[in-house]
């Protein structure tokens, strides 16, 4: 193990050969507490009881997302979010924890597509409905998510739609995404 004194000045140690590495105490370092958004385990089910709904997984896998807690991560990471925002980021979690699955076994050429047709559902294209689970799925959350009111505002996440304060524009989804 290298000798090297962790308050010696890193430009003196350079040539030297460094074991550890002393990470400062991040914590301190900013004013944000963190924590875990109340609404979680009410969004947990929500979000799981929509995933399964479109039976893409089979049951031994399912048991295997159920463990992940992806909406955890989501409640984590928007400790102060309302209700709807969280239920947007804890599907889109659910979203790509199922896009994972799915891909693990597809060939390359299978998973492009799984994940293009990911793309599109985003995008709103029209001609995404191929009649399978997956789709069905995507264009669902894309529906309800990408497009959604909040808080009397429209929470617009997709770069074609326009805010419905533009002069011209109209918060209704595109015919096949109703």
């Amino acid at each position: 193990m290298s000798s090297t004194n962790p308050k010696t000045p890193i430009s003196s140690t350079m040539a030297q050969s460094v074991d550890t590495f002393i990470l400062p105490d991040l914590h301190a370092l900013h004013p944000f507490k963190g924590g875990q958004n109340p609404l979680f385990e009410v969004v947990r089910k929500e979000s799981r009881d929509w995933i399964n709904s479109f039976e893409i997984l089979p049951e031994n896998l399912r048991a295997g997302f159920t463990a992940t807690y992806g909406e955890l991560l989501a409640s984590y990471t928007y400790p102060y979010a309302p209700h709807a925002v969280l239920r947007v980021c804890a599907d889109f979690v659910n979203v790509l924890f199922t896009l994972d699955e799915v891909s693990d076994d597809q060939g390359p050429e299978a998973a492009r597509e799984t994940i293009n047709l990911f793309l599109r559902a985003l995008r709103y294209e029209p001609d995404l409905d191929d009649g399978s689970p997956l789709a069905k799925m995507l264009i669902r959350y894309a529906a309800t998510h990408w497009f959604t009111p909040y808080d009397s505002h429209w929470v617009n996440l997709s770069p074609k739609f326009c805010r419905p304060s533009q002069e011209g524009c109209s918060p209704k989804l595109p015919t096949p995404f109703l």
